[in-house]
């Protein structure tokens, strides 16, 4: 009986350990990854918070006026009030407008002398 008593806290020890080391590795990878910047940012040499704020409304407002213009969206409206999308294709048109959205986003941005960067914690300028 002692024997089994023994194997039995053993095993508990064991689980305990493990599942210590599990949550210990995954707080970890939570930390490290968190603490990596991978997020972009638009630069433009001696910008000011103002002049960012207004090109960037201005050019969301112009990549939705583009696909806006590609896109008509078919939609029907069944029973139940929920719109559905008329056909596969319709769907794939709006999937294709929203992925060039960035697209348009980015080429208004370049052209107002913006560059899409990965920011360091120190520099200063960026938005």
């Amino acid at each position: 009986m002692e024997n089994w008593k023994r194997r039995v806290i053993i095993n508990h020890i064991r689980n305990l350990i493990k599942i210590t080391v599990y949550l210990l590795i995954f707080f970890l990878n939570f930390i490290i990854l968190g603490c990596t910047s991978t997020k972009q940012s638009w630069y433009k040499p001696n910008m000011d918070q103002d002049a960012w704020t207004i090109d960037n409304a201005f050019c969301n407002s112009r990549a939705n006026r583009l696909i806006d213009k590609d896109l008509v969206k078919n939609l029907h409206e069944t029973n139940s009030g929920i719109h559905i999308f008329r056909s596969y294709k319709t769907l794939m048109d709006n999937y294709g407008a929203k992925k060039n959205r960035g697209t348009f986003y980015r080429n208004c941005m370049e052209t107002k002398g913006y560059q899409l960067i990965t920011p360091n914690p120190s520099s200063p300028n960026k938005v």
